[in-house]
């Protein structure tokens, strides 16, 4: 059973990798809402089956003489994928207040009639105006306050970029695990 585990521990860190790609998400969590969207979920499925797929080159080059491939792709992926998340977290601090404790509601750019109007006479008044407060005022309800149009766009881009972090992340730990196995492996195909 050891001698099993040994031979094969590049497969399993897939599939584990798999698993906890599919479970939750190992990033900063979506935004309020966005993960009980329908495509979300789908995104999550399909990028745990395209993790998977690291299956197919893991079988066929597992083997010492690919340990440079290995290590260029886990290397580029690191690298894209740290990319890919700092990209994320940058519009996730754009687009997004935190609202209730860690809570994070999209916001638009572009006030409705009613919330402009509304930020004027609290202008007028001498009250401070910005996002957090204007949602607020309008109980949590971001589409009464921005464009819902431009809302359901940056929703839509906000998940875009999440889930590609999350497979390009996966994929990085995928590669660095299979660089570090053929690198400890012999010769042989596993």
């Amino acid at each position: 059973m050891l001698n099993a585990l040994k031979k094969h521990w590049n497969t399993l860190t897939v599939f584990g990798t798999c698993l906890s790609t599919m479970v939750g998400g190992f990033l900063v969590a979506p935004p309020y809402g966005l993960d009980t969207e329908g495509w979300y979920k789908y995104g999550v499925f399909l990028v745990t089956i395209l993790a998977g797929l690291w299956l197919v080159p893991i079988r066929a080059w597992s083997q010492k003489k690919f340990m440079w491939r290995w290590w260029m792709v886990a290397t580029s992926l690191a690298v894209i994928s740290t990319a890919a998340l700092l990209y994320y977290t940058s519009l996730l601090d754009s687009w997004t207040v935190l609202y209730f404790r860690t809570d994070r509601v999209v916001i638009g750019k572009t006030l409705t009639s009613d919330a402009r109007i509304y930020a004027s006479a609290m202008r007028l008044r001498g009250e401070p105006v910005d996002d957090l407060r204007l949602l607020q005022e309008y109980g949590g309800n971001a589409s009464s306050v921005w464009d819902p149009n431009e809302i359901t766009g940056r929703q839509r881009l906000l998940t875009y970029w999440y889930l590609s972090s999350l497979l390009l992340l996966s994929s990085a730990a995928i590669t660095v695990t299979e660089a570090v196995y053929s690198t400890t492996s012999g010769s042989e195909d596993i």
